[in-house]
């Protein structure tokens, strides 16, 4: 099973996703939030967004979702 980082990689383009060290950050839109969706339901957490945040992005602007421990590079590298 793909993880969630996989899952948004293989769909959106490489400049609407990010990271803050294990912080996944992506791009808020129609597709990222249906892939999103589908992995909380995948996982059994389909109550609210839980302990995903959303924000705004003060340099490439547009609203963006902070999904923590979630960025699989960050952990990659960590040997995890």
């Amino acid at each position: 099973m793909k993880s969630l980082y996989e899952r948004l990689a293989a769909t959106m383009k490489p400049e609407d996703i990010g990271n803050h060290y294990s912080d996944l950050l992506v791009r808020w839109t129609p597709e990222s939030e249906a892939i999103i969706n589908q992995w909380r339901k995948e996982n059994d957490l389909v109550r609210g967004w839980g302990l995903c945040s959303f924000f705004t992005n003060q340099v490439e602007g547009g609203r963006w979702i902070d999904i923590p421990f979630a960025f699989d590079p960050y952990w990659q590298a960590k040997g995890m």
